[in-house]
């Protein structure tokens, strides 16, 4: 039987020479569309190189290349057969078929640049950064970039301090500009609150606080202050404390009452007291309050005008800083995924000659998933396809819309009606105009086709989907820049299977109380559910594909199905990512800081260490000492901890981080205990994920623990990280949320976690319709604080600009019902709860009126998993045969190689080629040596009885550290008041005595000669460690204080911080000694010279 689509099929094949855009239902064979039309212009002459295959990821990619490669292959052997005369053309593109690209639109433009990196503004060899080492440098960059400015004297952030904002405060917004450098973000200079309404908000203000001052508890509520209480409390706090009279203040505590009133049931009466006198007050200051706090009444008009008021100036320094570091980053040839498609777009642009040579040479290019392009991504295809204007500073008056593609240069197939990535970028908006430019009935330049054939589910789910989905209130019949239209879903499959269909399984309630189950209960049921069928022999785990919403539950569904013996696959869940991360973080602050006895306890009675507090309380009480410096004495769980600490600690003055952790995971035989135990594998990817940020700290350059620090930090921010312990394992039941399962399916698809999701608030927003240029605005806040996001500025009619853009998030919330609808073959299964409010709140709401329980539901039970069998063997003999082959893999390790450390061959002396004679005066001239001179920098602060000893030498070392990776002002206060006091320095009244000592000791040393040289050089190292063979069976290892590079060489340097003149003199030879050999292994380990030497005494 012919398909109701074969038309529209036919012509993506055989009509080359026109632009087509296919529309292509859920499970309709985009795929198999966008291959066949490669096919087609293989056979139709067109060579391999010129064709070009976009699709939205890098396993797409991979898809695209296995499916094409195939079918190439079979078309070359039919045509060999037939005797068809294109066989030498499809024999020719088989053998060529390498060069043919298909990747992301990212690897493609980054190939486009490396054709003309000049022309791009670009270094040659620059890298494209991954999402987590972005992270790390946009973070690095701000916080340096903010203490040049504070240094320099730039009167920006003093202009911001007037407005009450701190410029650190506006690294969120930052970090939103960083990944909209197309858009124009408008902002009008808008007044002030006048003396004259501040005067009469503050008399009501007044007011209100002394009716506030009547009605407040005087002792804390047992159930803790309600949040009405916590703001008014705050509120009094602040006009107690700080200046009432200035407006800042003021409009920040008013902000403070305003955000809170606006939150859900702010005033919980009970907690004012009893019925009547206690809480009669509370509800007669709750309506006044919000009264006044309303939408529209005075105090929000007020505030509103001052966050608006504040947007502009707030904007401008945080779109500086983003232009700024937008330069940097092409300057350095560092570049993000944004970047490259802004670099590619703008030499397009800019370049007729470049855009002519590339779309000459790429003739046809094939783009999958397009509902899912962003702006930039469009315009480059359309540069590509159409012929470059005569004069590139005149272009079409509409922009690239208007640009008119080469007959058959652009196809591209997607479906509207799965555009869910609006948060990437993606804009129905931009796809509906584009559809437009194709579309022949309206005056455009191709075709729109639609596929229809569903090859890929039952009649009785697609009739559900139908059903749900054909109703105009979601998809209307023509499409807006809001939403699709609906094309009915044309099923194919007809297979009698007995459990076919869609379903509902309602949640049993809770056993023993009767109330209704919730989120434990429901995947308790879904996994005893699937195992019985499994055991039953119905289905395996990998036909079963479980859904949510959003990723809040996708762990506790995990574990669920673990309970029951079932094999899982998580994507998106994070799950162990916060636990292990966080774990191997408390041991490497440790390592960093070892004389922090907090963190060393962290350390000590955390996952990696596992002492408990009684043991590690009683080896305090014998006299151990909690830092890993010192060799602990005695026995016992505790001391052996610290020691397995103290040897790490060691290590890591010698080796990079990256071997380090892997030491460490080794040495704790935590990855197999973590592996064999709950969710073992997603747990143990989460390790390896780890181990793997740190690699990729150390490639970039920085070996240091604190890079690794920064780099699990960074890793700890991302929400799209994806670390199976063995990636591409398949076999079990796959649990995700729904944005994963975009172009997935499976035999069972359960759309489960039926509960309330919380509202989603609007940030930013952009209107990409109105102009030529992309306009934005942005909610100017700090994520994090205590009450979750602190708006700081924000334009003017906001809310009226949030409401529009709520409109499209609802419209694309129809989207991600129907992407979750359309993924089953077999079966569908829609979760809901019983109570029928809570099933009104499901996400999976709309599906509820076609599925009636009496006559598609499931008759789930809620049962207990079966208990884990005992283990079978003697743990205790395995755990001594696990001890001996730990000894023996060290007694192996240590059998054929010496590590020895330099400080130990300049303390040993005797065969150092190094150490000759000591110098005949001080301070006068080094000995001739076997390697470079040794000259001292000296930078004295003229004051011979100031600190000294080696715990402020280690002190002086470490505030150095964070100053050369960029720490600001704030945090290196906050680090050298750490750093003496965990050394045991002098403290008086809890504050250091010799702080300003060393902060003005550092600060000395930041405007040195020497350190603006190395703040000019090529490259620059601080605190690197290193490894090196010195001779035969024999590895020397050291730590260098700082590194950098020049044209001619590198320039080695060791801080000293020796008060006494006499005693410098004497060690002087050894520190001599120390740098000779840091020098010879630095050229052993780069080939490249090292120039010069210094010993940087500060004194």
């Amino acid at each position: 039987m012919m398909l109701g689509d074969q038309g529209a099929r036919d012509r993506i094949e055989s009509v080359l020479d026109r632009n087509l855009l296919v529309e292509a239902g859920a499970g309709s064979g985009k795929t198999t569309a966008l291959v066949g039309r490669m096919v087609a212009l293989i056979r139709a002459g067109a060579p391999a190189e010129s064709l070009v295959a976009v699709t939205f990821t890098r396993k797409a990619a991979g898809e695209l290349r296995e499916r094409f490669q195939d079918d190439l292959e079979r078309a070359t052997r039919k045509a060999m057969r037939d005797g068809d005369e294109a066989a030498p053309l499809l024999g020719t593109a088989l053998r060529d078929i390498d060069r043919v690209f298909m990747g992301t639109i990212h690897a493609f433009c980054a190939r486009l640049l490396r054709e003309r990196p000049l022309e791009a503004g670009l270094d040659p060899a620059f890298s494209e950064l991954t999402a987590p080492r972005a992270g790390t440098l946009a973070r690095e960059w701000w916080e340096g970039w903010l203490e040049r400015l504070a240094n320099e004297g730039d009167p920006d952030p003093a202009t911001l301090g007037g407005l009450g904002i701190r410029p650190d405060q506006l690294f969120d917004t930052f970090q939103v500009l960083n990944e909209a450098l197309d858009v124009e973000f408008p902002a009008p200079v808008i007044p002030a609150p006048t003396p004259g309404e501040l005067r009469a908000l503050r008399g009501e203000f007044e007011e209100i606080l002394e009716v506030a001052n009547g009605a407040l508890p005087r002792e804390e509520p047992e159930k803790g202050w309600d949040p009405m209480q916590t703001a008014l409390r705050t509120v009094f706090f602040m006009r107690r404390s700080l200046d009432w009279d200035d407006p800042v203040v003021l409009l920040d505590a008013l902000h403070r009452l305003v955000s809170t009133m606006r939150r859900n049931k702010p005033c919980i009466y009970i907690r004012w007291g009893p019925r009547g006198a206690g809480q009669d007050p509370a509800r007669r200051l709750e309506a006044r309050l919000l009264a006044w706090t309303s939408p529209g009444a005075p105090a929000s008009t007020v505030l509103d005008q001052w966050l608006a008021h504040r947007y502009a100036p707030a904007l401008s320094f945080a779109r500086r800083g983003a232009e700024e570091f937008g330069r940097f980053r092409q300057r350095t040839g560092q570049l993000t995924f944004h970047d490259l498609l802004l670099l590619t777009a703008r030499l397009l642009r800019r370049s007729p000659e470049a855009r002519r040579e590339a779309g000459g040479r790429l003739r046809q290019i094939l783009v999958d998933e397009f509902q899912d392009t962003d702006p930039l991504q469009a315009e480059i295809l359309f540069l590509l396809t159409s012929d470059p204007e005569d004069d590139p500073e005149d272009p079409p008056e509409a922009g690239w819309v208007e640009m008119t593609p080469r007959p058959g240069s652009l196809f591209v197939v997607g479906d509207p009606k799965q555009s869910i990535y609006r948060f990437r970028r993606a804009d129905i908006a931009l796809y509906q105009q584009v559809r437009d430019r194709f579309d022949p009935d309206l005056g455009g330049m191709g075709e729109v086709l639609r596929l229809t054939a569903n090859f890929r589910s039952l009649p009785g789910v697609t009739e559900v989907v139908n059903e749900v989905f054909e109703r105009p209130d979601r998809f209307p019949p023509l499409g807006t820049e809001r939403q699709a239209s609906f094309a009915p879903l044309e099923p194919q499959r007809n297979e009698g299977l007995d459990s076919a269909g869609t379903w509902v399984m309602e949640i049993p309630d809770r056993p023993g109380d009767g109330k209704a189950g919730g989120p434990t209960e429901e995947a308790s049921t879904l996994a005893g559910w699937i195992a019985g069928r499994v055991a039953g022999g119905e289905r395996a785990p990998s036909d079963f594909m479980i859904l949510t919403r959003t990723k809040r539950n996708l762990a506790r569904h995990a574990r669920a199905l673990e309970s029951w013996g079932l094999p899982v696959q998580v994507s998106g869940a994070r799950v162990g990512l916060q636990e292990e991360i966080q774990e191997l973080t408390l041991v490497l602050e440790a390592l960093a800081d070892p004389g922090n006895p907090i963190q060393v306890t962290a350390a000590l009675t955390g996952l990696f260490l596992g002492v408990d507090h009684p043991s590690l309380m009683e080896a305090v009480d014998t006299g151990v000492r909690l830092d890993p410096r010192v060799r602990p004495t005695g026995a016992g769980a505790a001391v052996d901890a610290l020691n397995r600490l103290r040897r790490w600690w060691r290590r890591s003055r010698t080796v990079p981080a990256d071997v380090l952790v892997a030491e460490i995971l080794a040495d704790s035989g935590l990855l197999p205990w973590i592996v064999g135990g709950e969710l073992g594998g997603v747990r143990g990817g989460a390790l390896t994920y780890a181990l793997e940020l740190i690699r990729g700290s150390g490639l970039d350059g920085d070996t240091s623990i604190s890079g690794a620090l920064r780099a699990l930090t960074t890793g700890l921010e991302d929400e799209d990280w994806e670390a199976p312990l063995e990636p591409g394992r398949t076999g079990g039941v796959r649990v995700m949320n729904v944005h994963k399962a975009k172009g997935l399916e499976a035999p069972v698809v359960i759309l489960a976690d039926p509960y309330r999701i919380m509202d989603h608030t609007i940030r930013e927003l952009v209107d990409r319709g109105s102009s030529m240029t992309p306009q934005g605005w942005v909610e100017i806040g700090v994520h994090g604080s205590s009450r979750g996001f602190d708006v700081l500025a924000r334009p003017g009619g906001w809310e009226v600009l949030r409401s529009g853009e709520e409109e499209f998030e609802a419209a694309e919330e129809t989207r991600l019902l129907y992407v979750a609808g359309t993924r089953a073959r077999d079966e569908l299964i829609v979760v809901r709860a019983r109570d029928q409010k809570k099933a009104a709140a499901s996400p999976w709401a709309p599906f509820h009126d076609s599925l009636d329980p009496a006559e598609r539901g499931l008759g789930a039970v809620l049962e207990a998993p079966p208990e884990r069998p005992a283990f079978p063997g003697d743990p205790a003999a395995l755990t001594r045969e696990a001890e001996e082959l730990a000894r023996e893999r060290t007694r192996r390790s240590e059998g054929g190689i010496e590590v020895r450390t330099v400080t130990g061959l300049v303390k040993g002396g005797a065969d150092d080629p190094f150490l000759e004679e000591p110098d005949p005066e001080p301070g006068g001239p080094s000995p001739e040596r076997d390697g470079p001179v040794t000259p001292v920098y000296l930078l004295s602060r003229g004051d011979a009885t100031g600190p000294g000893g080696a715990d402020w030498g280690s002190a002086v070392h470490a505030v150095l550290e964070a100053a050369a990776r960029g720490a600001g002002p704030g945090e290196l206060t906050s680090l050298a008041r750490s750093a003496l006091i965990e050394r045991d320095r002098p403290v008086q009244k809890g504050e250091p005595e010799e702080i300003e000592i060393l902060l003005a000791t550092v600060e000395r040393v930041r405007s040195s000669e020497l350190w603006e040289r190395a703040s000019r050089s090529r490259r620059r190292l601080i605190e690197h460690p290193f490894l090196v063979e010195w001779e035969p069976g024999v590895l020397l290892e050291g730590v260098v204080d700082l590194l950098f590079q020049e044209e001619d060489g590198w320039v080695l340097v060791d801080y000293k911080t020796d008060r006494d003149d006499a005693a410098f003199a004497k060690r002087r030879p050894r520190y001599e000694a120390q740098l000779a050999h840091y020098a010879r292994a630095w050229e052993r380990l780069t080939g490249d010279p090292v120039k010069e030497t210094l010993i940087f005494r500060v004194t």
